[in-house]
């Protein structure tokens, strides 16, 4: 077998190394595509109810295949006894513990369709759970043990399942859904068929066991093909029979997650994106089952929650983004009152919080500039972290570029903050090609997190300057809303004071610039090579580029362009109109290398041709680039290796190369 993978990772190794568009040989130590693509990455964690134990799942790429793949390992909290209990290419997923610890459910598409399979936590052969022909997902063991809740849409009739061979009948009508997701469930023991909980015109995206198994917490929405739908979400409590369905009361919002009860049964909590449907940071909700009344919680916070557990009635540990790092909070959920959990200066990003049953004991996921991510574990009263995996170990010996915060005034002299990468074997007083790397959202944020772009780019001789505008998340509400109505305005001034601060510090060279954006950061990208052309090359990935047609284009349209707009552009042209950079689009000079999945429908490639048409025909150097099955993000790892590898030749090609001192 070890020397069935020697070969295989020889084969691999050179395939990546003879595939084309590699950017440049690198010194032995660089980080490289292969050692991108070798990188695992973990997706979930699930510590077991009586702490003792911790399963979780990791996903690696396989180039040569073009496929990912995930398994799933366990190991005791110490770290000991770590084993993989799947070993597949295919997606093993959404784990969790039996009620006694002795056994794991998960998601696994071995038999091809996505189905619910159960094995003990010590291995063994793996047993299917006949959970229909349709896709399975999010198990849920009941507290008893002896069943097994999940998600699947209703099943294909006979004729349509002939319809479907044959490839008749499938034309879609926007804004219906033929086959709702719907909550079933299951004996834990195979037997018997599943048992369907709901029906009518609305889909479950989240279901939750009360603590004493009677009843469940649903998260449902519209059955709606349309992303707007979600506006429409409701937290619905019902018997675990399905009887009894009655709807919690709460304000709308853009979207929620994260359902679940409080330890004693008596409260719901979930995230809140867009609360109120109003540009704020996402926030927990807290609603008693019996009265109905709801907090929004933490107040007074200048971060985003990113995740969160409860540990006691009344008591949870969340997650936050604040600023270009993350922090664990304890909260008081009587008080209001957040206690922050170990040392900022640890620089850490936090996600996949874990509990045990008694909330004693505590597990995540954190990550920082140099660690893709590991597993941590500690008990909740002394916050004492131990990590307990090591999953990229490779990653010790390579040159890797070093990461720093930068900050700096934008627009109005607010305060902004950014990370700047700087090249392995970095130089004071030598200045270098900078690429600026403009995030999505634009509520997202650039963090201090290790990412495998930015440390290609590093690689090959570019410092990469990340800022963090205004509407990015991690800031509080009042900056998160500060691009309401001024796409390409403030925003687009704190990026570009930042990236004169970088070259003010003798880092960034002021005539060797790139900017690289996605999603809203590919707008961004747009709109700056319209409005400056200090920018010697730019890549653009699924950005609009005309707001008013994205806006009958977008699957998001009339929630994420009224949110920001606050009208359609039937209803306010001119708004539209002035901060579409299709607009402005004369101005460019800058050669722009544009990139989308082919199968978007969040951002459609339409708006990228709109942009590549104008810009062929003004003679400015292009290139238009489709990956075939893709939609918003890119997942296929030779797409992905595409879209790096063609954006750095691109960079390459139209930055000069000298040093500067």
């Amino acid at each position: 077998m070890r020397h069935v993978r020697q070969v295989l990772f020889f084969l691999l190794a050179l395939s990546i190394a003879f595939a084309p568009g590699v950017v440049r040989a690198q010194p032995s130590g660089a980080f490289t595509t292969r050692e991108a693509f070798g990188l695992s990455k973990i997706t979930d964690v699930a510590l077991s109810p009586d702490g003792t134990r911790i399963a979780w799942v990791v996903e690696r790429k396989d180039l040569a295949a073009n496929i990912r793949y995930t398994n799933v390992w366990v190991a005791g909290t110490d770290g000991s006894a770590a084993r993989a209990l799947t070993d597949s290419t295919v997606a093993n997923n959404d784990v969790t513990w039996s009620p006694d610890g002795r056994s794991i459910a998960f998601i696994s598409s071995r038999d091809s369709t996505r189905a619910v399979w159960v094995m003990g936590a010590d291995g063994g052969s793996p047993r299917k759970l006949p959970t229909g022909t349709q896709p399975a997902s999010r198990p849920r063991w009941s507290p008893d043990g002896s069943r097994i809740a999940f998600l699947a849409a209703e099943p294909l009739t006979a004729e349509e399942e002939a319809q479907r061979e044959r490839k008749q009948n499938d034309a879609r009508v926007i804004d219906e859904v033929r086959h709702p997701v719907r909550l079933w469930t299951i004996a834990a023991d195979g037997s018997g068929s599943p048992v369907r909980l709901t029906s009518g015109t609305r889909q479950v995206n989240e279901a939750e066991w009360s603590p004493d198994g009677r009843s469940l917490a649903l998260m449902t929405t519209p059955a709606t093909g349309e992303y707007e739908g979600m506006v429409e979400t409701r937290v619905t409590i019902m018997a675990a029979d399905g009887t009894g369905a009655r709807d919690l009361t709460i304000d709308k919002a853009w979207s929620f997650g994260s359902v679940h009860w409080s330890p004693d049964g008596k409260s719901v909590a979930f995230m809140a994106t867009y609360p109120a449907l109003k540009l704020a940071e996402r926030r927990i909700k807290v609603v008693d089952v019996a009265t109905g009344q709801n907090k929004t919680l933490p107040r007074d916070f200048d971060g985003g929650v990113s995740d969160y557990v409860w540990t006691a009635p009344g008591s949870l540990i969340y997650s936050a983004v604040t600023g270009v790092t993350g922090r664990l909070f304890r909260h008081d959920v009587a008080s209001d009152r957040s206690t922050p959990l170990g040392d900022a200066t640890a620089e850490q990003v936090f996600q996949r919080l874990s509990t045990d049953r008694t909330g004693t004991r505590m597990a995540y996921v954190a990550s920082n500039a140099m660690d893709p991510g590991n597993i941590w574990v500690s008990p909740v009263a002394s916050y004492t972290p131990k990590r307990v995996t090591d999953i990229n170990p490779q990653l010790a010996g390579l040159r890797l570029g070093a990461y720093e915060t930068v900050t700096w005034k934008g627009a109005d002299a607010w305060p902004m903050d950014g990370v700047l990468v700087k090249p392995p074997g970095y130089i004071a007083g030598r200045r270098y090609p900078t690429i600026v790397f403009i995030h999505g959202g634009p509520s997202g944020v650039n963090s201090k997190v290790f990412d495998p772009f930015w440390q290609l780019l590093a690689a090959s001789g570019y410092a990469v300057f990340a800022p963090n505008p205004r509407a990015g998340t991690g800031h509080g509400d009042k900056f998160y809303a500060a691009n309401y109505r001024d796409f390409g305005g403030k925003d687009f001034q704190d990026i570009m004071r930042g990236v004169d601060h970088v070259i003010a510090m003798g880092v960034a060279d002021a005539d060797r610039l790139g900017v690289w954006g996605w999603s809203y950061g590919g707008y961004m990208t747009y709109w700056a090579i319209t409005q400056t052309d200090r920018f010697k090359a730019a890549v653009s990935g699924a950005g609009m580029s005309n707001l008013a047609s994205f806006y009958g284009e977008s699957d998001i349209q009339s929630v994420w362009s009224l949110s920001y707009m606050g009208k359609s552009p039937f209803a306010d042209p001119a708004i539209y109109r002035e901060r579409s950079a299709i607009t402005h689009v004369n101005k460019v000079k800058t050669p722009t290398l544009i990139l989308y999945g082919e199968a978007e429908i969040r951002v459609p490639f339409a708006q990228g041709r709109e942009f590549y048409v104008a810009l062929r025909e003004r003679g400015v150097s292009t290139q238009l680039v489709l990956y075939p099955r893709e939609m918003h993000t890119i997942t296929e790892p030779d797409h992905e290796r595409d879209t790096w590898q063609r954006s750095i030749s691109w960079f390459d090609k139209y930055i000069p190369r000298a040093a500067v001192p």
